[in-house]
């Protein structure tokens, strides 16, 4: 009887994690195209709508879905007439983390809006592409103490021996406090990953 209970149970322990896994599966196969109405909605919202704070919105929400599907689109913004919107593109951009995005974050380096700038710095180093590392550099003696230290943090990010005589320089004679001891602290983390 033992015996006869003992498998009894097994067998419905076992059926019981099979409907549990097909209704995950199930749950699963469903999940992106939820997530896919969403990519469509906030995509149509950035192209087309005139609100800029929607636009912005759009963006901001593009980046938190995780969808590589979403790079184009948001390139696309980062040309938009409003510094709020390209800014936001640009965070989206770092988030997703995709290398194609490069280009169009290079352009942002010269916006005239400061933060702009910066978020297009901190995206660049998101991507820890080494290819961008000659973009980076001239930001080090960037007249904007922020965007220098931005640009050292994505330089540390991305841990190109490269760009190590330059943070030295900066950790040495730059004439911001935190920008020096923050290019410290990245000539340390890529020595440390190059030995």
């Amino acid at each position: 009887m033992d015996a006869h209970w003992t498998r009894h149970r097994i067998r419905s322990r076992i059926a019981a994690r099979g409907s549990l896994a097909l209704a995950l599966l199930l749950l699963l196969a469903a999940a992106p195209a939820c997530g896919s109405g969403k990519l469509e909605e906030h995509s149509a919202t950035l192209r087309e709508d005139f609100d800029a704070d929607e636009r912005k919105d759009a963006a901001e929400d593009l980046g938190k879905l995780g969808d590589r599907a979403a790079v184009p689109v948001l390139c696309a913004a980062t040309r938009d007439p409003d510094d709020k919107v390209r800014e936001a593109a640009a965070e989206a951009l770092g988030r997703l983390g995709d290398r194609t995005a490069g280009p169009d974050l290079v352009a942002l380096l010269n916006d005239p809006e400061k933060d702009v700038r910066g978020e297009a710095v901190k995206a660049l180093g998101l991507l820890r592409d080494e290819a961008r590392v000659p973009d980076l550099l001239p930001l080090l003696s960037d007249r904007s103490s922020d965007i220098r230290e931005e640009a050292v943090e994505a330089l540390g990010l991305i841990g190109s021996g490269h760009a190590l005589e330059a943070l030295r320089q900066v950790a040495l004679r730059d004439r911001d406090e935190d920008v020096r001891a923050k290019a410290a602290f990245a000539v340390r983390r890529i020595e440390a990953a190059i030995q």
